[in-house]
């Protein structure tokens, strides 16, 4: 539902994001929540990924540009919170899980938002260590 509305071509701009999130979780509480944050993030992101199809094969890429211009949004809510940056890494990791572990997606989201300042060294050390084998 709430995905669903990120999606949706009225909110490309950040402006309308966040008036949707302000609109639809007037609680403070909600827009604090590392659990709404993460589910958030992941809806943004997914947005800036586009689909092909080439001879039958499924490809998914992510629009740097569109991203880069969603980090300023997405930092809103997690920026220098390491338990929100987290619960936003473990989010795009099932985001890439669900769409099959496209090549490259995952680092380039990474790559995108550690470079954008959104999430911190930190945070991606944490997740990692949690993520080895």
């Amino acid at each position: 539902m709430f995905a669903g509305q990120i999606l949706q071509p009225i909110y490309s701009s950040n402006d309308a994001l966040i008036d949707l999130i302000e609109q639809s979780f007037k609680s403070k509480k909600n827009e604090t929540d590392p659990n709404f944050v993460s589910a958030f993030v992941k809806a943004v992101v997914q947005g800036c990924i586009y689909c092909t199809e080439v001879n039958g094969d499924t490809f998914y890429k992510v629009d740097s540009k569109r991203l880069e211009s969603k980090c300023a949004v997405i930092a809103k809510y997690c920026y220098d919170d390491k338990e929100k940056e987290a619960k936003c890494l473990y989010a795009l990791q099932q985001l890439a899980e669900e769409l099959e572990h496209p090549s490259k997606l995952l680092s380039t989201i990474f790559t995108t938002l550690h470079d954008q300042n959104v999430i911190s060294s930190e945070a991606f050390l944490q997740w990692e260590s949690t993520n080895t084998m």
